[in-house]
């Protein structure tokens, strides 16, 4: 009778173990899932800042610069190309309308460049600029 007794437990144990193991292999599942849409988010708004600044340095030079590049590092601070994570690339163009520039900003991580973190397209109105004489 002892002998069933002590069987019974021990199955009890193993189930309990199983339980236990399933359980935290969920968890598991789910806190590394929770820390890599963690890490898409901080690079997210990154992009956005970073795509944010460039596009404001566009605006300001009028679409001037019609190709840059800004490379950044692991943790968005700016480096060279070789060591560089992160790139914002701004390619700019005449517009088929005459006092419109355009402008699209990528930001890429680049070790998956086919897919854009952030991007943002950007359309200028160019002034013209009107000369005044006094009489």
């Amino acid at each position: 009778m002892r002998h069933s007794k002590s069987g019974i437990l021990l199955m009890e144990l193993i189930l309990v173990i199983l339980f236990f193991a399933m359980a935290s292999t969920v968890c598991i599942k789910l806190f590394s899932k929770a820390h890599l849409k963690s890490v898409l988010s901080v690079n997210q708004n990154h992009a956005v800042i970073e795509a944010q600044n460039l596009a404001e340095y566009w605006l300001a030079t009028e679409g001037s610069p019609e190709k840059t590049s800004l490379y950044f590092d692991t943790n968005w601070e700016k480096c060279s190309e070789e060591t560089a994570c992160f790139s914002a690339i701004l390619t700019s163009a005449p517009s088929s309308e005459a006092d419109l520039i355009e402008a699209c900003i990528s930001v890429i991580d680049l070790q998956t460049p086919t897919k854009p973190i952030y991007q943002l397209n950007l359309i200028h109105h160019v002034a013209k600029r009107r000369m005044t004489y006094a009489d």
